[in-house]
């Protein structure tokens, strides 16, 4: 990219953040803002500084953080603290993703950034960088916090982006990922930052746009077609309830890819399903256009009064009717379930953990595990985390040893620990 002007973008680059990052400089490039940027990886931050700071005036560095990078990267973030006290002239943090959007408050106190875009980024991102590098005041910009007179701002933005204005991927600079079709959640789950990031109100990309888009990966030989939504089984309609015409279309549409060369892969990696969406006709419309052959649903609890509180939307029957669907018509299942879950009882994790039981001895099932992590902006955020109880976690070992469940559920166990720990500090905030 090259600019007019003394300005440089860096924008932290690492495996958890880097669909974010491909979304904002397709933002960047569908708005046409032009400034130097460079996408290193963290532990290459300081190799470049001195490149940096003796060709531009101003250099702007954007992290994507998500709650879970933070015991991680706080050494980082202080580092940044002290090259900006050694320039202050020279440097801008600012940051972005699921934490800051969660804790601007914190964020903004205690981990250094001059400028936080929290929700949606792409339209704020855009037009701060266009008044910055065009000597504009960037603090009317809605969607943006900073600190001004020792007080925090935060400039709230109301507005529903039309996702068909910002591509998916970057075409011009070879930033490719999955296709997110889909943002928002009408759910709420309490442990879940999705609703209270995007909203409750679901909103879809076009059909033509996706079909562009996954034409461009074709042509790029990029043929295993994945796409990014809270459930996919829910596209065209409003999350609650499946709009069969509408998925119809969808699956129709992307269907025809595979004579292009393209592989469908719908209800796996990187997007479940929810179980209360699965039915004979919705399997039967995706089970002979998928390449995968295993779907994954997100159950998370096996007692119906955590799932109640949590507020899922469904039944334990709901998941069971839905396992049972699915391996009816030969499709093998992964299923999520959430450890150490706030409210929840020795009696309620026992209720999970026969749940989990009853799966594995079905056969053709794999479980897929991970610990409640408390995420700031949920209405869980602040329940202080507890450990699993012994019987259910000594048993969950046993078949971690026969393969039947796998995920990150053990670091993540003392991952929510470190997070508790760094709210207990008072660095996190909300």
């Amino acid at each position: 990219m090259t600019s007019k002007t003394k300005y440089s973008l860096v924008l932290l680059y690492d495996e958890n953040n880097k669909y974010s990052i491909h979304s904002l400089v397709a933002a960047m490039e569908a708005e046409e803002v032009n400034i130097d940027t460079y996408l290193p990886r963290i532990n290459d931050l300081h190799n470049i500084i001195g490149y940096l700071l003796k060709n531009y005036e101003k250099i702007v560095v954007g992290i994507s953080l998500m709650t879970t990078q933070l015991p991680n990267i706080q050494p980082f973030l202080e580092s940044l603290k002290e090259l900006k006290r050694l320039f202050s002239s020279k440097f801008i943090l600012v940051g972005g993703g699921p934490h800051v959007s969660g804790d601007p408050l914190g964020s903004l106190k205690h981990l250094g950034f001059d400028y936080l875009f929290i929700g949606e980024a792409e339209k704020s991102f855009t037009e701060f960088l266009k008044r910055m590098t065009d000597g504009c005041d960037v603090k009317g910009v809605k969607g943006i916090g900073y600190v001004e007179d020792d007080n925090v701002v935060i400039n709230y933005n109301d507005e529903v982006l039309n996702l068909d204005k910002y591509p998916p991927i970057s075409v011009k600079y070879g930033l490719f990922n999955p296709i997110e079709v889909s943002r928002g959640c009408p759910y709420g789950c309490k442990y879940c930052q999705v609703s209270y990031i995007f909203g409750k109100y679901m909103r879809h990309r076009s059909l033509d746009t996706i079909l562009l888009h996954c034409k461009i990966l074709i042509k790029k030989g990029i043929n295993d077609l994945r796409f990014i939504s809270p459930n996919i089984l829910s596209y065209g309609g409003n999350g609650i309830k499946a709009d069969f015409d509408k998925l119809s279309e969808f699956v129709n549409g992307v269907k025809e890819l595979r004579n292009l060369g393209g592989k469908l892969y719908l209800g796996s990696f990187p997007s479940e399903v929810r179980p209360d969406f699965i039915d004979e006709d919705i399997i039967k419309l995706i089970k002979d256009v998928i390449t995968n052959k295993r779907i994954s649903i997100g159950i998370q609890s096996g007692s119906d009064r955590i799932l109640k509180y949590l507020g899922r939307g469904h039944t334990v029957d709901d998941a069971l009717n839905a396992v049972d669907l699915l391996r009816r018509y030969n499709l093998s299942v992964d299923v999520d379930f959430i450890l150490g879950l706030p409210n929840e009882e020795l009696s309620d994790a026992l209720e999970t953990l026969q749940l989990i039981q009853k799966l594995i001895y079905l056969g053709g099932i794999r479980i897929h595990l991970h610990t409640y992590i408390p995420l700031p902006g949920t209405p869980l955020a602040k329940h202080k985390v507890k450990p699993l109880p012994d019987t259910v976690k000594s048993r969950l070992l046993k078949y971690l040893g026969r393969g039947v469940i796998f995920g990150n559920w053990l670091m993540q166990e003392k991952l929510a620990l470190k997070i508790q720990e760094l709210r207990d500090k008072g660095i996190i905030l909300n």
